[in-house]
């Protein structure tokens, strides 16, 4: 089982906020869909030695597309219009919330069990990210 509060919420915020991250992060997510709490997920279970079956990645990427669809994509838009106005911290603090709850939801779905996996590089690969962005993203499960 895999702690949340503790753990992987503490765990994706550093590792998103090293240098250069964010960005790409954020070129994965605008220009090839990559789920960044997804891609985090599969980057801490690589990290930790865990595996997931079939089944489980499955759901994973179920509940993924449900939450970027239905509420973080449409919530990112709005944000990203009202970009200069009074609404934007607002709208960025909800999205923050929303980040957070999506990856609880991640998290519960989540059945890891030991062995090594490449779940991080099948995800980045499935995305038909460009090397260089995969390879940057990878280099994030192997920091302690």
């Amino acid at each position: 089982m895999i702690d949340f509060e503790d753990n992987f919420w503490n765990w994706s915020v550093q590792r998103y906020g090293q240098q250069g991250m964010k960005d790409a992060f954020l070129d994965a997510q605008d220009r090839f869909g990559m789920d960044i709490n997804l891609a985090l997920l599969f980057l801490y279970l690589d990290q930790h030695n865990k595996h997931l079956t079939g089944d489980t990645i499955k759901e994973l990427y179920s509940l993924s597309h449900h939450w970027q669809s239905v509420h973080l994509a449409p919530l990112r838009q709005r944000r990203r219009s009202a970009q200069g106005t009074a609404d934007y911290d607002d709208l960025k603090a909800q999205e923050l919330r929303l980040e957070k709850q999506e990856q609880k939801a991640l998290v519960a779905a989540c059945k890891p069990c030991d062995g090594s996996g490449r779940l991080a590089a099948e995800y980045l690969k499935s995305l038909a990210l460009p090397q260089t962005l995969q390879a940057k993203l990878l280099k994030l499960k192997s920091q302690d």
